[in-house]
Order: structure tokens, then sequence, then C-alpha cells
């Protein structure tokens, strides 16, 4: 195989497709390596591993928390202002992170967590949908919604910054990648400005940024982001990115199916960035492969002309 892509595993439906099928299936779609996500149970995980080992199929990433575990009913947020959420969330991600260092995988994908917000973002999102996004109504409630985030966000970030000292000492231990990804709801952190704080405090620290196609462009869709500000801002602290397609507000598309300029994608990654196609379950298997032949003409035979304008 000519070209350095990994496949997201929660594509797979797991109750579904047996684990053999599952390690066939991304031979037989020309992928040799494999992120590992959240979704994946763990008795599934426990049967698919001596699959990946026979067919020498390679994990470069983990999603956090990894495996899924029954005792998780509801995500657990790492800056959660309840410290024994905390303690627990710690707890699967110190899990993560040392399978991360038994299967040989490079980054764990985290997500930090969310800001309690009065401000209605889902109305943004509704007024999006009704082509309303240029009315006076939109713009009150976008600028509600980042003057409370600004108001609120100080202990939400300390408590994350918490979190993060655990995690950058157990992964520094490990020599795995704490990979912080861009995310898609409006509460969630880090924004572009808080991502600036962690990689200022964490500096020479395991702790990096992973991006991801398909949240940017609908933070930059709902006004929130400026276009490919946040690959502008953190390509050199970039370690890995999703690879997906979106249009308008959807996102986890096949690539090429959607408005993302994957060619200026392109231009900001560097030789070693990890790549993931991640895909939502509804994807067909002919839309999956099209998808990756298209991403196969854009990042290992075309060539970037946009790099970073």
């Amino acid at each position: 195989m000519d070209f350095d892509l990994a496949l997201a595993s929660d594509w797979f439906d797991y109750k579904k497709t047996s684990p053999q099928e599952l390690a066939k299936t991304v031979l037989s779609l020309g992928f040799t390596a494999l992120e590992l996500q959240y979704r994946m149970p763990e008795d599934y995980w426990v049967k698919l591993k001596p699959f990946l080992k026979k067919e020498e199929i390679a994990i470069v990433s983990l999603h956090q928390p990894f495996p899924a575990s029954s005792e998780i009913k509801t995500e657990l947020l790492l800056n959660s202002a309840d410290e024994d959420e905390r303690k627990l969330a710690l707890k699967y991600a110190f899990q993560s992170l040392e399978i991360a260092d038994e299967v040989g995988a490079k980054a764990v994908v985290f997500h930090l967590g969310e800001i309690p917000l009065k401000a209605d973002y889902q109305k943004v999102y509704q007024l999006y949908e009704q082509e309303l996004e240029e009315t006076s109504q939109y713009e009150e409630i976008r600028a509600a919604i980042q003057e409370e985030r600004k108001e609120k966000c100080q202990p939400y970030l300390d408590w994350a910054l918490l979190s993060l000292d655990k995690l950058a000492h157990i992964a520094d231990k490990y020599g795995v990648q704490v990979a912080l990804e861009n995310r898609y709801h409006l509460n969630e952190v880090p924004d572009i400005e808080e991502f600036k704080l962690f990689f200022k405090e964490f500096a020479g620290a395991p702790v990096v940024y992973w991006h991801d196609t398909g949240h940017a462009h609908h933070w930059e869709q709902l006004g929130f982001a400026a276009p490919f500000s946040y690959l502008k801002t953190f390509h050199d602290q970039m370690f890995g990115i999703h690879l997906h397609d979106a249009k308008g507000r959807e996102d986890h598309l096949a690539p090429g199916q959607g408005e993302i300029d994957f060619p200026k994608v392109k231009g900001f990654l560097k030789p070693e960035t990890i790549k993931v196609l991640e895909i939502h379950p509804a994807v067909s298997r002919g839309d999956a492969q099209a998808g990756l032949d298209f991403l196969k003409q854009v990042f290992f035979k075309g060539s970037s002309d946009s790099k970073k304008n």
C-alpha cells in the first residue's frame, strides 16, 4: 500500500459485523491500519485483537474512552465540576493510554468536556437550517453564546487543566500523545483561544492538536470560526486528523460528497501527520470506497498549490 491512511473503527456496526469480518473488510478496502474508537464494546475488542494481529493491521490511534464500558451511561467529562466524575473520567482515560501503549498506537484522541450555557445554542442550529443566519436574531444569539462562554469558562478550563496535567504525566511514561480534538457543538471545549491556553501551559509535554475536518467546518458555517482558522493556528501542533466531508451542519460524510476543500487541507499537513478516515456508519461501502479513492487522489497523488493561504 502506497498511502498512510487509517480507518476509524466506528464506521462498523459491531452488532452486525463479526471481529473477523471487520478485519477482512479493512484489508479488502485497502487499509492496513485502524483507529480504535469509543463505541467498540470491551468483549468485541478482546475478540478482535487476534484477528488484527493475524492480518497485521496496525493501530495508529485510539479515541478515548476505549473500549466502551457498560459502566458508562453518559459521557464522562474531564472538565466536570463534579470531582468524582472527573476521577472516573480519568480512570478510563488512563486505561485508554495504557491500551495505546500495549498496541503501539501513537496517540489517544480526547474530548475535554463542555461549558454549561444558558444561551440557546440549539437555536443557532435551527436558525441556520432555516437559512436565517444573516438575521439580527441569529447575531444576537451568537453574540450571547460567545459572551456567556467568556464569562463562565475559567473554572471549566481550570478543571480541564488539572485533568490534562495528570494525563500528560501518564502519557509521557507510555510515550503516547494526548491529542486534543476540536469539537462539534458550540458549548464544547476547547475553542481556538482555549486551545492556545492549553498548548501554552503544556509546551514541551505530550499534548498535541488533533484536527477534525467536519467539526471545523461546522464552526465555520455557523460563524464561530473563520475558514481554516484552526488549521492556520495549530498546524505546527497538529499530530493527526480525522478526515470526513460535510454539507452545512451534516458531517462524517464520505470525502468528495460535501463542501470541504481537501486539497487546501492537505497543505497544512506534515508527512508524518496521522490521517484517519472517520465516516458515519450510515455511509455505504460503495461510498466509503469512493471516498477512499478520492482521498488517495488528493493526498497521495495530487499536489497542493494552496498551502496555508
